[in-house]
């Protein structure tokens, strides 16, 4: 197995005498079919994404192409490289494509993307090889997440007075660390389980799984699956979304509320399979079952084993333990991993979960959702309060935040019957205030020079929380990153600010 650090020629040779010189599966005539599109999906017009040497020189290349191009003409030469849609207008669009760092993005993901299909179309990924993602991708990974922990600990937030905090420090403490996010989903599961219990609501898991033609390789032998139509994981998310966009509109339009949380999680060959725990008034539950196979059966139905297995439903028995008890081990999975052995031939549960992760990361899947409920937004900027507030019931959003108590936080917003939109307390999203660096002048949101860097008015951030007509700014201005004393010339110099805005932990 090829470990992380490790030098590695990937080219679309070097993979192909890979998987069939020792197989001996393919005719010469195969074997040219097989090598052809596999050019042709490593390819975008002229630019080979599996190519050696970064793609620095070609970044350069694109952005001065384009800068020269219409915002119409932009968009049509995209289009044509058969890169992934991206969500601009034309306008934005053409300002970005005459980037070079913008190229360069679209470049690293794009190939990041493409390795793994590849490993995983050539049946690199399977029960019978490395589980869940490819040995190249999941190497990949490794290399980015090191890289991102040396920028994290070489950078520091600092404050208009000189205080610095370590970005290493800060990550430490919030989401970004896997455990830290374990901890808060597994307390969320466990409130929406507290409020399915008060309320008498029928609580399940679903699993979803696409049709067989869309899985690379058989579990049993790890062998390439003879039906594969050669559907990408994205593809397959699209599948799942399409499904779940219809199940969710059907329900709407039936007046069924549901909450919950949905996992996204790979099989072992990559192919992705959904996981959703489910609440519901009992009298619902055989309805939304209903809409749930209606409409995952609605390809191939009469495929070998649909029936059986192309969604699945287990009631929760709380005899047997408490929704976040079913869901957890799908939870760990893909964040902290498991301790017992037995995940394929990566012989460590948090082994497994790296690969995962890797999985998620080269194919840009959001593996934790939650779907109805209170926001999380606000949430987590209550748990940033330490004062006591005057408002009785910001203070008992505040309590309950800071106690992890996610069921009593959503009934102070408004409880199961409460949609979003009229929940008590809502966030506050203004322009963030940038400071010259040239000048030290404060320029304040909606001031036209407030922009980005393709010269466009800054998003709106966080900023706090407001309750009726009373706000409460939650993240300070004027912090900025800084970097300590470079290790190579590849970084900038001490003291040199990178970035402004306000101070997120969370």
């Amino acid at each position: 197995m090829q470990t992380f650090g490790d030098s590695y020629e990937f080219t679309e040779l070097s993979l192909l005498n890979k998987v069939l010189k020792p197989q001996q599966e393919f005719e010469e005539e195969k074997a040219h079919y097989f090598f052809q599109h596999l050019q042709d999906f490593t390819h975008r017009k002229e630019i080979n994404l599996l190519a050696d040497g970064g793609f620095k020189a070609t970044a350069k290349r694109l952005a001065f192409e384009f800068e020269k191009l219409s915002p119409s003409e932009a968009v049509i030469q995209f289009e044509a490289y058969g890169f992934a849609e991206l969500d601009y207008t034309a306008k934005e669009l053409q300002t970005r494509l005459s980037n070079e760092e913008f190229w360069l993005s679209v470049l690293r993901r794009e190939r990041k993307q493409v390795i793994a299909e590849v490993e995983r179309a050539m049946g690199l990924v399977s029960a019978r090889t490395q589980k869940y993602c490819g040995d190249i991708t999941y190497s990949d990974y490794k290399v980015s997440e090191q890289q991102a922990i040396e920028y994290l600990e070489r950078h520091y937030l600092q404050s208009p007075d000189g205080k610095k905090v370590s970005l290493k420090e800060i990550s430490d403490h919030n989401v970004s660390n896997p455990y830290v996010r374990f901890c808060e989903w597994i307390s969320r599961v466990k409130g929406f389980d507290i409020v399915a219990q008060e309320q008498g609501h029928h609580s399940m898991m679903v699993s979803m799984t696409v049709p067989g033609y869309m899985h690379a390789t058989l579990k049993k032998t790890g062998r390439i699956n003879g039906k594969y139509s050669g559907a990408t994981v994205k593809e397959c998310m699209e599948h799942f979304n399409t499904k779940w966009s219809r199940i969710r509109a059907k329900l709407k339009r039936a007046e069924i509320d549901f909450y919950g949380m949905r996992v996204v999680e790979p099989h072992h060959d990559g192919t992705p399979h959904w996981h959703l725990l489910l609440n519901c008034e009992k009298r619902h539950a055989k309805y939304i079952k209903k809409v749930f196979k209606h409409y995952a059966l609605q390809e191939s139905a009469n495929e070998k084993g649909a029936e059986q297995h192309r969604v699945q439903f287990e009631d929760i028995d709380r005899k047997r333990g408490s929704a976040a008890s079913y869901l957890a081990k799908y939870l760990a999975k893909g964040m902290t991993g498991f301790k017992e052995e037995g995940e394929g031939c990566r012989h460590a549960g948090d082994l497994a979960a790296d690969c995962t992760r890797a999985w998620a990361s080269a194919h840009r899947i959001r593996q934790f959702q939650q779907f109805g409920g209170p926001s999380v937004s606000v949430y987590r900027e209550l748990r940033r309060l330490k004062a006591s507030s005057n408002n009785p019931i910001l203070e008992s959003a505040r309590i309950a935040a800071d106690a992890a108590d996610w069921a009593e936080y959503w009934r102070v917003m408004g409880g199961f019957k409460t949609s979003r939109k009229d929940h008590l307390i809502k966030p506050i999203y203004e322009q963030s205030e940038i400071i010259d660096k040239s000048t030290g002048e404060v320029i304040p949101p909606n001031d036209s020079r407030n922009c980005n860097k393709y010269g466009e008015p800054k998003q709106p951030s966080m900023k706090g929380i407001r309750i009726g007509h009373q706000a409460l700014i939650t993240r300070s201005e004027g912090w900025e990153v800084v970097s300590s004393p470079p290790q190579s010339n590849g970084f900038p110099r001490q003291g040199e600010p990178i970035r402004t805005g306000g101070l997120g932990l969370v």
